[in-house]
């Protein structure tokens, strides 16, 4: 029976041969003199903002299993949509936006301590409506503290 290297990537890892391929598990074959002579790359690509460890699982019929430890912390990606409100007329106005992001990433919204806009909810964890209030400006002219 042919031996190979059977090379496994945790969570959060891929793994390859060329630098461009990337892929969670990689077999290899062992050559006749029981060698392998191939340059593993490791690349990390988290899905979630929460840290990863784990180990490069390199195993085979008939060789002792050999593990890489490896670990990282992933970053939360996020979207609001949309991007821009163009809110800050003399008139008050309540909008809605969109702010996207994995499950398990944290968020927070800020007013930058202008007391004329009422941001709810201020924090929050995942995809979720943000609404944002903009009160009457009662003063005669078009300007607001900040602005």
């Amino acid at each position: 029976m042919e031996d190979s290297l059977i090379i496994t990537a945790p969570d959060g890892f891929k793994i390859s041969l060329d630098n461009e391929n990337y892929k969670p598990e990689l077999k290899l074959p062992i050559k006749t003199d029981n060698t392998i002579n191939e340059t593993i790359n490791v690349i990390f690509i988290p899905q979630e903002g929460v840290s990863y460890s784990g180990n490069i699982k390199n195993s085979s019929l008939y060789a002792e299993d050999v593990d890489i430890q490896c670990a990282g912390v992933g970053k939360c990606k996020f979207i609001v949509q949309p991007a821009i409100l163009n809110i800050f007329n003399q008139e008050g106005r309540t909008d809605t936006i969109i702010v996207s992001t994995n499950s398990k990433c944290t968020w927070t919204t800020t007013n930058n301590g202008y007391n004329w806009i009422i941001i709810s909810p201020f924090t929050g964890t995942g995809t979720k409506d943000v609404i944002i209030k903009v009160e009457n400006n009662t003063t005669n002219n078009t300007g607001r503290d900040g602005i």
